[in-house]
């Protein structure tokens, strides 16, 4: 794969210093032909004579030179000025991929699905990650000249790449066969490919987690948004990059959250993109940019299906227990009142049994607790009742009732569910409630306790 930029900054830099040498070299070429010229003359020489004629003329020759290097070096600079900014918006900045390059992921992406070697992982990642930025970066100029209404560029543009469709074919497959591997790791499926590597490999790890959320969040949504418009499977991407953000968190290893952003430049040094660091430091850096990054795949999920009850809950129960000062719990709040109303107004459709009892819990561990009344206090118990030992929130995220699990949406049949509370969110739940319960209700947050689907 050939990457192949026009860096106006070096050309202009180059051409800067050649302008400052003819300023300093100027004026030693004109005194080296003066004397040539008196020598052919017969005239003195400026090695001849007084002294003082001697340093007179040499004196004024020099700053008589380097007046006209200083006029010379700043004309060459101005034309070499105007040349760049001609070629700024004559020449354009190409992006270069070959069939042999998308042959080779098809390669890699066959020996993943048939084989269990983790080195076919690792090759694989490594084949993807720099062929799914120069997707994305195509996609962006589709998207820049979509938006400009610009259609001639258009029209180049998809004379240009008209290989661009085979290519996010193939990255599309890779993020399928990526995240089937990855999720049988974070799962501990039996057939799982090393289940162990979350835990005894962590860097290698986030190297596989985030090149696939980079696939399933950035490249195939926006594929599926500007380019083939299908929303089913736009849908299916981001709910894949959900699964992965939220099961993420769910590794016990401290070490998987434990580095420096920098671990982002480290982990594709020399080939992913600027864009892609940035991705990876706003996802994987934390448990907070993740939780944040949830939040922002869920809202596009929203965008998506507006009326989807499923994505709104996710949402709501994110955001309530999101711990960053970038998100006011007022605004989780507000959230949950929202949802509340428009569930009175039936705006939602495939509504759960838990929806509303879920919002209640929600509702009471983000308001503050001098501001938690008792009738609150009333409804969350009576939600911990209707919960029935949460048998009926954990059945939705069982991986057997792949039918219910994302109930009306059949693009979905078959896709994972990633569940809403981690065991640690929940303890943090029950802990809040119990402060401002009686101790006949605490019983009841045993059922909480038991919530980890």
């Amino acid at each position: 794969m050939i990457l192949v930029y026009f860096s106006f900054h070096y050309h202009f830099f180059l051409f800067y210093l050649l302008s400052l040498s003819f300023f300093f070299f100027c004026p030693l070429i004109s005194l080296a032909s003066l004397v040539m010229r008196q020598r052919k003359q017969g005239g003195p020489s400026p090695n001849q004579g007084p002294k003082g004629n001697r340093e007179a003329t040499l004196g004024n020759t020099y700053a008589s030179s380097r007046k006209r290097g200083f006029f010379v070096a700043t004309a060459l600079f101005l034309v070499f000025l105007s040349f760049m900014v001609a070629m700024k918006w004559s020449v354009k900045e190409e992006v270069v991929f070959s069939a042999q390059d998308i042959a080779r992921l098809e390669v890699a992406v066959d020996q993943v699905e048939n084989e269990t070697a983790i080195s076919k992982l690792e090759e694989l990642v490594n084949t993807v990650v720099p062929l799914s930025c120069v997707a994305e970066k195509l996609l962006q100029k589709f998207m820049h000249a979509a938006n400009e209404e610009d259609h001639r560029e258009l029209d180049d543009l998809a004379k240009r790449y008209h290989a661009l469709p085979a290519l996010l074919t193939s990255v599309s497959r890779a993020g399928d066969a990526l995240y089937t591997r990855l999720k049988g790791m974070l799962l501990k499926e039996p057939d799982a490919l090393l289940a162990g590597v979350p835990r005894f490999l962590p860097r290698s790890f986030f190297r596989y987690m985030a090149a696939t959320l980079y696939i399933q969040s950035v490249v195939l949504p926006d594929y599926h948004l500007h380019r083939t418009e299908n929303t089913d499977e736009h849908v299916r991407a981001l709910v894949r990059a959900r699964n992965l953000l939220q099961w993420s968190e769910n590794i016990q290893n401290e070490n998987f959250f434990n580095w420096t952003s920098s671990v982002c430049h480290r982990a594709f040094e020399g080939v992913a993109s600027a864009h892609w660091v940035k991705f990876c430091e706003s996802s994987l850096t934390s448990p907070t940019v993740t939780e944040i990054r949830t939040a922002a795949v869920l809202e596009e999920l929203i965008a998506l299906d507006s009326s989807y009850a499923p994505f709104r809950i996710h949402y709501a129960s994110t955001l309530s227990l999101l711990d960053s000062p970038k998100v006011d719990r007022t605004t989780a709040l507000s959230v949950i009142r929202r949802q509340k109303e428009s569930l009175t107004k039936r705006q939602y459709k495939q509504v759960e049994p838990f929806y509303i009892a879920l919002l209640d819990i929600l509702e009471a561990f983000v308001t503050p607790l001098n501001l938690i009344e008792y009738e609150l206090t009333q409804r969350v118990e009576r939600a911990m009742i209707h919960l029935n030992s949460c048998s009926r929130l954990r059945e939705p995220f069982s991986q057997g009732n792949t039918s219910i699990v994302w109930p009306g949406r059949r693009a979905l049949k078959g896709e994972a569910r990633a569940p809403l509370f981690l065991v640690e969110q929940v303890n943090l739940v029950a802990d809040k409630l119990s402060l401002v319960f009686s101790d006949d209700q605490r019983a009841s947050l045993e059922r909480l306790r038991n919530c980890t689907a």
